[in-house]
């Protein structure tokens, strides 16, 4: 069987069937035809199940986990039974426009110092909105670094040559892709396609709205993380303070007030802000008297 260039990841867990079929079809009509598509089944209920062996494609590679492992756990999956030169990511309910992989893969074959390429997108269903990235490596690095995602993830087509010696990492289950792209920074070089290439649905029941708080944590930890890998700032204190708020401990004032110390320089999540007033035991802080 002739290597496909391209392989596609998508993990499906209980997605519900219109969407899920809607999604496999967007990748199946691409205009860019060289690719394998694997999904990898994270133990579904029967229903989406039966949706998913009714495809009739050459291309479709089913993978089940034996039993629900989770997200990141799926997605490493994916990415060790891949075969192309390159690597696409998408989710099982979102829709990819005709034209995505062929621009992606002209972009990438003319650009071969780019290993993560993103593109454009726009949110639909209980959102509507269009979403544009920036296009070039130095303003999505210092986003990354800021711990704020620059690539929206079903949107990505990565170099299997770059990313040959990384996985998502099991210790960032509600930021994966964070972390990811932050273990990347010294491997290759990032772009976005300004153009819009996906519709990304917005229902209600995303992963990211689902576990916003522990999302929060997740991507404020990989800031002050990044803060001592790539400015050489101590910030053991500050990681300290996140671990406590993550086991559900109480924090005093004065820890509230050393998390902002980078505050005028990097934003904070606001979430993440929320949650740490709320598990500070200092009443003046929980009531805004003191900042």
């Amino acid at each position: 069987m002739k290597e496909p260039l391209v392989s596609v990841i998508m993990p499906v867990y209980n997605t519900p069937c219109e969407y899920l079929v809607e999604a496999v079809q967007s990748i199946l009509n691409q205009s860019y035809k060289n690719f394998e598509l694997i999904i990898i089944d994270d133990g579904s209920d029967s229903k989406t199940k039966a949706v998913l062996k009714s495809f009739n494609d050459k291309r479709i590679v089913l993978l089940e986990n034996e039993k629900n492992r989770g997200l990141v756990y799926t997605r490493n999956r994916g990415l060790d039974n891949a075969r192309g030169v390159y690597i696409a990511c998408m989710d099982s309910d979102d829709i990819a426009y005709k034209h995505r992989f062929r621009k992606q893969v002209e972009f990438l074959e003319n650009n071969p110092e780019i290993g993560v390429l993103g593109t454009a997108f726009s949110f639909f269903q209980k959102r509507e909105e269009d979403i544009f990235q920036p296009t070039d490596d130095e303003n999505i690095r210092k986003l990354i670094i800021s711990a704020i995602s620059p690539l929206a993830n079903p949107t990505v087509m990565m170099r299997a040559s770059a990313i040959q010696s990384v996985r998502y990492n099991t210790d960032y289950p509600f930021a994966e892709d964070l972390a990811f792209w932050v273990e990347l920074l010294d491997k290759t070089k990032f772009a976005n396609l300004s153009e819009i290439l996906l519709k990304y649905r917005w229902f209600g029941g995303n992963v990211s709205k689902k576990h916003t708080v522990l999302q929060s944590l997740d991507t404020q930890k990989l800031m002050f993380l990044n803060l001592k890998r790539f400015c050489d700032l101590d910030t053991q204190k500050q990681l300290a303070i996140i671990e406590k708020i993550k086991a559900g401990e109480s924090i005093t004032g004065k820890e509230f007030k050393l998390l902002f110390e980078f505050s005028s320089q990097y934003e904070l999540n606001r979430q993440f802000v929320r949650t740490a007033r709320k598990h500070c035991s200092n009443l003046f802080v929980k009531i805004g008297l003191i900042s």
